[in-house]
């Protein structure tokens, strides 16, 4: 074949991989905060907790999940996929139960570190791995397919998830999670394992690997962190979600900043997911045309313009310009951000590669609460927090100009 397609071609060509993808960030949406977070009212009533004491155990299990995930992310290079995919839901499992029957704070705190490391942690990092390992050509058009999960996860499973836990109670709710894996999940993504094959080369020479000049070098991550391009890349890989938990976790704050109402942040979210399927679609041909290492300077340049319209004004349509402008960002620099680390390091140890710059990115993900809650415990204004925003991109994307040349 070796061409870029279009998206109906792919999937016409790879149904199997293309919906592997979809089924797996979907359901990775169960252990993202968005969906725990309807819990928390729950777990804060039954084991006597405060906001701040249940935040300091979420951050502590996502740490060390993301600690944990250095460790296992690795095994996909090594172990068949089908294997890994079994070990994935057995530890998605493994924290469902824990929930479900936790009676102590420890117990919940053990089934909440494996809520993340199955759920954001695993499926997340499988997933992406595996859609950059396969392709070449069409890279960016099966990470792009894959990331429709997140946003279809992100839009019906809030309201699903309410509806359920105010009908069946929160420990039920989580059977029936466990339920949805058992009896749609496991089945569906062992029949498409089944048909996909088990050697990525199949694939790769079909779509246009003996096209493309591997490294020689076999990079491993102690070779990765004494590359100076690594440091250069990483400001800027992990600006996004940095930025996003701080003000999504205080987006209520901000409403009252700003004097707008709850439901008025909250409907605009619509426009965020709007922005992040749409320029997910895009950046897929993007990539495939112009590449990862071309793009990803720019990525957050609409993220960019979003902060700097809501810090100078206040007016209620700067809220959904604003979320749309984020998902924007968001959905180019998904599929960019693992497509670049192939690109630049190969495929052989991207399992390797991509678990220890998740590790770099759940970590961020833990600390970024603390740091605004910090500023805005100090004085600090939204305004003055979104244009460091806007500085801090702007810093980060001078410094990984250069990588569009390496």
């Amino acid at each position: 074949m070796n061409k870029i397609l279009s998206y109906p071609e792919f999937v016409r060509l790879y149904p199997y991989l293309s919906t592997f993808g979809l089924i797996c960030t979907f359901f990775s949406s169960f252990g993202q905060t968005f969906f725990v977070s309807l819990f928390v009212p729950s777990f804060n009533e039954e084991f006597n907790l405060s906001n701040s004491t249940f935040g300091l155990l979420y951050s502590g299990a996502t740490v060390l999940s993301a600690l944990s995930l250095i460790w296992i992310g690795k095994w996909i290079d090594h172990m068949l996929l089908k294997k890994y995919v079994l070990l994935n839901i057995s530890i998605l499992l493994i924290g469902i139960t824990l929930l479900f029957s936790a009676w102590i704070i420890p117990i919940l705190f053990v089934g909440l570190y494996f809520l993340r490391l199955g759920f954001q942690g695993l499926l997340t990092h499988t997933t992406h791995t595996v859609m950059a390992r396969y392709f070449v050509l069409n890279r960016g058009k099966a990470l792009s397919i894959a990331n429709l999960g997140y946003p279809i996860g992100e839009a019906f499973l809030p309201l699903v998830g309410a509806i359920v836990i105010a009908s069946i109670g929160w420990r039920l709710s989580w059977v029936v999670v466990a339920l949805l894996i058992l009896c749609i999940m496991l089945p569906i993504v062992l029949w498409l394992l089944s048909n996909i094959p088990a050697d990525p080369k199949e694939i790769q020479t079909a779509d246009g690997m003996s096209t493309l000049s591997e490294d020689e070098i076999r990079w491993t991550r102690r070779l990765v962190i004494r590359d100076p391009r690594f440091y250069k890349i990483l400001p800027l890989f992990i600006a996004s979600p940095f930025l996003l938990t701080g003000l999504f976790l205080f987006q209520v704050s901000l409403a009252e900043y700003k004097g707008w109402t709850i439901e008025l942040i909250a409907t605009s979210f619509i426009m965020f997911a709007t922005g992040r399927t749409l320029f997910s679609l895009i950046g897929g041909p993007l990539i495939d045309r112009f590449s990862a290492k071309k793009l990803f300077p720019y990525m957050l340049l609409p993220s960019a313009l979003g902060l700097i319209a809501i810090s100078f004004t206040a007016h209620p349509w700067v809220a959904f310009f604003y979320m749309l402008m984020l998902g924007m960002g968001e959905g180019l620099a998904s599929g960019i951000k693992t497509a670049l680390w192939a690109e630049i390091y190969g495929v052989r140890s991207l399992g390797a590669i991509r678990s220890l710059m998740s590790f770099v990115l759940i970590f961020g993900t833990a600390i970024s609460p603390f740091l605004f809650g910090y500023l805005i415990d100090l004085g600090i204004s939204f305004d003055q927090i979104t244009l460091g925003s806007v500085v801090y991109i702007g810093l980060a994307i001078s410094l990984s100009a250069g990588i569009r040349k390496s």
